[in-house]
């Protein structure tokens, strides 16, 4: 009997489903499965009175489906780089809309069927408009960080003159923060253009918290490895002390409904002040000792609820390390430096 089932859109080894299989190989005794949600292979699901079908595998013995790369696209969503035009009419926006309401429809009667989601729906779906996820954050000692969403240049202008410096990213979907300079008020801000989302920043260093059933498993500060520390502050990892957030993080965790993600914040004034939540965090991007390390816990958890046994987790080796990727670190530090070199005086 099946009582694991990881949900993707691959396995390959550098993939966080391929990480997850081969840990849960490795480690659990239970039954377990990947299922390609894809669906570019012939595949019959199906619903009804008895059960939750995948071909022959009945969904419904699962203890936990483990979903990742669900994404929303209700409507659909084309790719920046599709070259066709979208307001046209395309077979492949009906294709991608029905397998969208196909999934949907599987994982919300799962659910309704006892099977427990990581992540619940709601949660996945909820987190792509982030004024939304952002706005309902609230707690001891949480806050969000203050933010505007706006396209609007008298809104925008008033906003930047009340904080030292600020950040934007798109209202939707996964991004960075980046600064916000006087090219992008120009750039950006425009009633023809679509809202962006604007924030303070905080003074104090930027961690990211990965939160695992409502336990901070990881916690990373981010710093710059040289003399130009904001450009590199993405690049060098160090896990630190995490037990002075755990009780702020493991409410904030089970009030967004959130068993599995991650929480970027910046400590200001004894407040977590939260600037970002990814129910489903690419950790594929992270250093290779911590990406493994949270693909192990993760194992460790889904087996911990197979098996119906308490779950707790040892707190990983607190040593730095930095991406691996030498040659783009490079090239985007000659490129800072020289977009830089256009405002100096």
């Amino acid at each position: 009997m099946i009582k694991i089932g990881i949900f993707s859109e691959s396995c390959e080894a550098d993939d966080l489903s391929g990480m997850l299989l081969e840990q849960l190989q490795q480690q659990s005794n239970q039954s377990f499965q990947w299922f390609d949600i894809r669906l570019t292979q012939h595949n019959t699901v199906t619903i009804n009175e008895q059960g939750v079908y995948w071909n022959d595998v009945d969904l419904c013995q699962l203890k936990v489906a483990f979903i990742h790369g669900f994404n929303y696209e209700n409507p659909v969503i084309p790719d920046s780089s599709d070259k066709r035009d979208w307001a046209l009419w395309n077979a492949d926006s009906i294709t991608r809309q029905q397998k969208y309401s196909l999934l949907f429809s599987l994982f919300s009667e799962l659910r309704r069927r006892g099977v427990l989601l990581i992540n619940p729906l709601s949660t996945l779906i909820g987190n792509y408009m982030k004024l939304n996820s952002l706005d309902k954050l609230s707690g001891p000692g949480v806050r969000a960080a203050q933010f505007i969403c706006s396209n609007e240049l008298n809104e925008v202008e008033s906003f930047n003159k009340g904080v030292s410096q600020i950040v934007w990213r798109p209202s939707t979907g996964r991004a960075a923060w980046q600064l916000f300079t006087a090219k992008q008020l120009q750039e950006l801000i425009s009633t023809e253009k679509p809202p962006i989302l604007l924030a303070a920043v905080e003074p104090g260093p930027l961690r990211r918290a990965y939160c695992l059933d409502g336990q901070v498993v990881l916690l990373l500060n981010q710093a710059g490895p040289s003399d130009q520390a904001q450009l590199e502050r993405l690049e060098m990892y160090q896990a630190s002390d995490y037990s002075i957030y755990q009780e702020r993080l493991s409410i904030l965790s089970r009030q967004i409904d959130m068993p599995w993600g991650e929480v970027l914040f910046v400590e200001s004034d004894d407040e977590l002040v939260i600037y970002d939540i990814d129910p489903d965090p690419p950790i594929e991007s992270l250093p290779r000792h911590y990406s493994e390390y949270l693909s192990q816990v993760l194992a460790e958890y889904l087996s911990a609820i197979a098996e119906q046994i308490n779950f707790s987790t040892l707190a990983p080796e607190p040593k730095v390390v930095q991406r691996t990727a030498l040659f783009t670190r490079r090239m985007l530090r000659i490129l800072f430096d020289f977009e830089r070199s256009k405002y100096n005086d």
